[in-house]
């Protein structure tokens, strides 16, 4: 009795909590780049130790508001790490210090694997629910994560090369891994 207690209360945790209600074209690019791509310039020289694979990431066009790539590199098992590049300038910038650490690490990414899980039982909403969440054609930008026993969705926006936090939402504890 108790374990379906649980799941009728993730049911309606997961169910109520679907993506705080934003998209991707409330918030558009003004337009995708098409020109040549920059040069990697490093603001952080800390950054340099990834030149070659930020470099190398960069030559596949915007993915990004209009203009920019967002590039995620993982070492091993470790945490995702993630910065943002302008194409046409190739200026390298980071996320928020409150979504990241250390200026690019996403930590304990893999607990999304769950949520993953219950979104296919509970919906037809076709949602990977990997950590980063974004457009070519929107400056918004949702980055989600695990705090401990709870995941939370940040939603973000770039614009005028500054990142604004529009809203975060706690989604809830880690649910159990479902029953299939």
């Amino acid at each position: 009795m108790k374990q379906f207690a649980i799941i009728i209360l993730w049911i309606a945790v997961l169910t109520g909590s679907a993506h705080a209600g934003r998209r991707f074209s409330d918030y558009p690019a003004s337009e995708l780049y098409k020109g040549p791509v920059a040069s990697v310039r490093f603001r952080e020289k800390s950054d340099r130790r990834f030149q070659a694979l930020i470099q190398d990431a960069i030559k596949a066009g915007p993915n990004f508001a209009g203009q920019y790539r967002l590039v995620r590199f993982q070492t091993g098992n470790g945490p995702i790490k993630v910065v943002l590049v302008d194409m046409k300038s190739g200026l390298v910038f980071h996320l928020p210090s409150d979504v990241v650490q250390d200026g690019l690490y996403i930590y304990d990414a893999p607990c999304l694997e769950l949520y993953k899980k219950w979104q296919k039982i509970l919906s037809q909403e076709d949602d990977d629910y990997l950590p980063l969440s974004y457009s070519p054609t929107s400056e918004l930008l949702v980055v989600r994560r695990c705090i401990h026993s709870w995941a939370e969705e940040s939603y973000l926006r770039w614009h005028n090369q500054k990142w604004t936090l529009i809203e975060r939402v706690s989604l809830a504890p880690v649910p159990p891994v479902p029953v299939e």
